[in-house]
């Protein structure tokens, strides 16, 4: 019953377009998106100033994402980013 209950939830989400898929090393570079280091940097850009002076700029991206999450305390900004490229 979980799992139908998770699965329910799962496919409300994909219809609404709130999931994003992360798939792992090279997918994104034959579907055109960015590759890890470059969505790094287009998080890494998008903080403002203040936060830059906070967060380097070398922090991996799963590092990066978490910072921001904190910094904001919701995943919109996440979310904003992932679906603009």
């Amino acid at each position: 019953m979980q799992k139908n209950i998770h699965l329910e939830r799962l496919l409300e989400l994909i219809s609404r377009e709130e999931v994003i898929l992360f798939a792992g090393a090279g997918l994104s570079k034959y579907a055109g998106y960015p590759m890890g280091t470059q969505l790094q940097r287009i998080f890494y850009n998008s903080l403002s100033p203040s936060a830059k002076e906070d967060i380097e700029s070398t922090r991996s991206l799963a590092d990066l994402t978490d910072e921001i999450f904190h910094l904001h305390q919701s995943n919109n900004q996440i979310i904003r980013i992932l679906k603009e490229h």
